[in-house]
């Protein structure tokens, strides 16, 4: 084989072959893209994953809370300890023969 051998052969790729990589490569880009930034991309499945856990969370909160008034509405309905604490601490109600001290606060 010659030397020119070589450097003819070196350069197979025809224009349109070159074309139609540039084409297969900017395609693959853009499928790339796409499944990043897209409606239902990677980065959109990634926040609706940090909402949904948010969401979660929220509804576990409120579901603790839930149960804690429901605990405080058994007590306000049945207790009597309950119930007299509130209407003495919030209305101010006292027994019959108690006597109230009213004490100024000090104030910082």
């Amino acid at each position: 084989m010659d030397r020119n051998y070589y450097r003819r052969t070196k350069n197979t790729f025809s224009f349109t072959q070159k074309a139609a990589w540039v084409v297969f490569i900017i395609i693959i880009l853009f499928v790339i893209i796409i499944s990043l930034a897209g409606d239902n991309g990677v980065l959109e499945l990634y926040r609706r994953k940090l909402i949904y856990q948010h969401l979660e969370d929220e509804i576990s909160k409120l579901l603790q809370e839930n149960e804690r008034l429901k605990k405080e509405i058994i007590l306000l309905k049945e207790d009597l300890f309950t119930i007299e604490k509130i209407a003495r601490e919030e209305l101010g109600l006292v027994k019959p023969g108690e006597i109230v001290y009213l004490f100024p606060r000090k104030d910082k």
